[in-house]
């Protein structure tokens, strides 16, 4: 593409959703560190809580 010269809406639309694709797998990654450290817990009503902060049944 030449400088000065606007993107189809199809390229900048897909260009949108790869960047949101790779902000939700950096997510998942970060919160499956958090898991694997303990940090992350599932309380009772299957929501994502820090852990310990919930009690247990």
């Amino acid at each position: 593409m030449q400088q000065g010269t606007v993107a189809p809406l199809g390229l900048s639309a897909a260009a949108g959703l790869e960047g949101q694709a790779d902000a939700q797998a950096r997510a998942r990654a970060v919160a499956d560190s958090l898991v694997n450290d303990g940090l992350l817990e599932l309380d009772g009503a299957g929501n994502w809580v820090i852990a310990g902060t919930t009690p247990k049944p």
